[in-house]
């Protein structure tokens, strides 16, 4: 999520409820598509899409590339400037989360398998994860904060949050199923909440000291790399972004590695997978046409390489990426 739609945010919740929220909720109803063997017999693949590929949303289409290669596999058209993404790390399948659905696509699919319809009460959801060990899709929410837990990703979900919430972001999975967001308290100021696997409350995290990065204010965009939790933000030089491996430790969490990612975008959105990182580029080809750029992880320093082909519209938010694993990987 970039800058600029973080200080909407905190603007909108400054004005909006004065009450927090809290404890877990019941159940809440959704439409949902047939998802399964039935759903996968009928789904429509692009060429060439058998092996990993980067999901990138923009205005103008959902863009389908080889990972890690960057060709353009298929668009599938749409307005995706106000959704986020994610995928399932155990059978491929890529969650799109638009303003009103949440809309499911097998791997290499041009059609969705399932749609999850989005509850009326929340004002906003921002941004999903889902957990590879069970499967069951998280979707951050606002007013009030917290998550939306799909079971394996179908039925009907249950509400978990905190009455010191006034909205999450950024919702990530660590191995275990342990569940981390960025949480945005009654004061407008952020903390790193985590729900562990198994349970039903949050516990809230101190962010690392020593970052020079006010994390309070601009949460990090956050990823599992597999051993720590990767924090991401702009750096104010205009040379890149910096990145923090972090490790979680009960109620404390410490900066073990930092590294910079040199010509990386204002945006901070990015996907880890075997030892790279992709995340958009710094240079737009005649600002309709943005770039995505892979670094080493969790090296930085300046992209190994970049390639064309996520189309912008003229109103576009920041593209959101998200990595799709072929089943048989």
């Amino acid at each position: 999520m970039n800058r600029g739609l973080i200080g909407a945010l905190c603007l909108s919740v400054a004005f909006a409820l004065l009450t927090g929220c809290g404890g877990s909720q019941p159940p809440i109803g959704t439409s949902v598509q047939p998802r399964g063997a039935a759903a996968q017999v009928n789904v429509r693949r692009a060429s060439g899409s058998s092996g990993d590929l980067l999901y990138v949303t923009s205005v103008p289409d959902l863009t389908i590339l080889s990972y890690a290669q960057g060709k353009v596999v298929a668009r599938i058209s749409g307005n995706y400037s106000n959704s986020t993404i994610c995928s399932d790390p155990n059978n491929g399948n890529v969650f799109v989360v638009n303003p009103g659905d949440i809309e499911e696509y097998a791997h290499g699919g041009t059609t969705p398998i399932a749609t999850l319809s989005d509850p009326s009460e929340y004002t906003y959801l921002a941004g999903c994860a889902v957990d590879p060990t069970t499967g069951n899709l998280a979707v951050a929410t606002g007013f009030p904060g917290g998550v939306l837990i799909w079971s394996n990703a179908q039925g009907n979900p249950t509400w978990y949050g905190s009455r010191k919430f006034r909205s999450c972001l950024d919702p990530i999975y660590d191995s275990s199923g342990n569940l981390f967001v960025n949480a945005n308290n009654i004061h407008e100021r952020f903390r790193l909440a985590e729900l562990q696997a198994g349970h039903t409350d949050f516990n809230i995290i101190d962010y690392p000291k020593g970052s020079g990065v006010d994390f309070a204010i601009f949460p990090p965009a956050m990823q599992w790399d597999g051993q720590y939790l990767a924090f991401q933000e702009n750096e104010y030089s205009g040379y890149g972004n910096v990145l923090f491996q972090v490790r979680v430790n009960g109620r404390r969490s410490k900066i073990v590695n930092t590294s910079h990612l040199l010509r990386q975008s204002q945006d901070r959105n990015y996907v880890l997978h075997d030892g790279l990182l992709f995340g958009l580029y710094n240079r737009e080809r005649d600002g309709s046409d943005y770039a995505v750029a892979v670094w080493k992880y969790p090296k930085g320093g300046k992209p190994m390489d970049h390639f064309y082909g996520v189309k912008n519209g003229p109103y576009a938010n920041y593209p959101q990426l998200t990595l799709s694993v072929a089943p048989s990987h």
